[in-house]
């Protein structure tokens, strides 16, 4: 839903422009009206845009130039070219960096206003965005150590479970088990 809008968000914007007398035919064509408006690029930049209000400091390789920026830069550098192409004129495809813009915008929207597009409750003003935790971070030990030990009742604990190893459960005598129960209710449960 979020790609088809910033879709048509370029599409009317393209038109606003071109009926706001901003946009020119390029080279070759005799209106805007003759100018054919196709394409999915205004969707992917309104994604482009998501993607930069989401995780502005992810990191991304262009191929070419083989340059690492992160995606903040990146949606900036894009979106200065399609608007300096748009306000200077600049190329023959000003009208599809209209477009671009026109998607870009709606993608900016909707990211800030996301009860738009119903993806909140009209109870909450903002939705919150789960993100992952930094790299480098421990997460918090599952086993921890036990702080005290009694040798002796650890000693016995060890040749009751290798009694078990051996000859079973049902070999247990009544004191075993019961100092199994002990133990098992002294150890506090993991979480």
């Amino acid at each position: 839903m979020f790609y088809l809008l910033c879709g048509a968000a370029g599409a009317a914007f393209f038109t606003l422009l071109a009926q706001l007398g901003v946009l020119h035919p390029p080279a070759g064509v005799a209106s805007l009206d003759d100018m054919p408006l196709i394409g999915a690029s205004a969707g992917i930049y309104g994604i482009l845009v998501g993607v930069a209000l989401i995780a502005p400091n992810l990191r991304v390789m262009l191929y070419f130039p083989p340059i690492e920026m992160s995606m903040r830069q990146l949606a900036i550098a894009v979106l200065a070219i399609a608007a300096a192409t748009v306000i200077l004129g600049l190329g023959d495809n000003a009208g599809g960096e209209a477009g671009h813009l026109g998607g870009a915008i709606l993608g900016f929207l909707l990211m800030r206003q996301p009860r738009l597009l119903g993806w909140a409750d009209a109870r909450r003003a903002s939705v919150e965005i789960i993100r992952p935790k930094p790299l480098g971070t421990r997460a918090e030990a599952k086993l921890r150590p036990r702080t005290e030990i009694d040798l002796h009742t650890q000693a016995e604990v060890d040749r009751i479970l290798d009694k078990i190893s051996q000859q079973g459960f049902q070999s247990l005598t009544d004191s075993e088990r019961a100092i199994l129960q002990q133990i098992a209710k002294s150890i506090p449960p993991q979480p």
